[in-house]
């Protein structure tokens, strides 16, 4: 193979990564506050104040990381073995109760912990 060849194809091979990389891979990782609206309109009815239920305050990223009676609610990086994340998917869902939330919801909250659940 000539080496024009060779690098024309490489070249190539290049741009079609570029193209084949997930959105969310290119996109800017979310951050608190691109969360927090979805935590503010369907969880903190109940998850606030001194007697949050479950003992899980959902109000500050502070104490959303610091979890509740069980423990971490969060395990960053790892959306499908973090309880915020998974209470979502219960059959039927957990969280909220009485109603489900949107497939792009849950996955912004999943993209959210699997970025890294930053604060900023």
């Amino acid at each position: 193979m000539k080496t024009s060849t060779f690098l024309a194809s490489m070249a190539l091979a290049g741009l079609f990564a570029a193209f084949v990389v997930p959105l969310e891979a290119r996109a800017k990782p979310l951050s608190y506050k691109d969360v927090a609206p979805l935590f503010k309109a369907n969880c903190v009815a109940c998850h606030k104040g001194p007697r949050p239920a479950h003992g899980l305050d959902l109000t500050t990223y502070k104490k959303i990381m610091q979890g509740d009676s069980k423990g971490k609610v969060v395990v960053v990086g790892k959306p499908t073995i973090s309880r915020l994340a998974t209470v979502l998917h219960g059959k039927p869902q957990a969280m909220p109760p009485g109603r489900d939330l949107r497939a792009t919801e849950t996955n912004k909250i999943e993209a959210w912990i699997r970025a890294g659940a930053k604060e900023k």
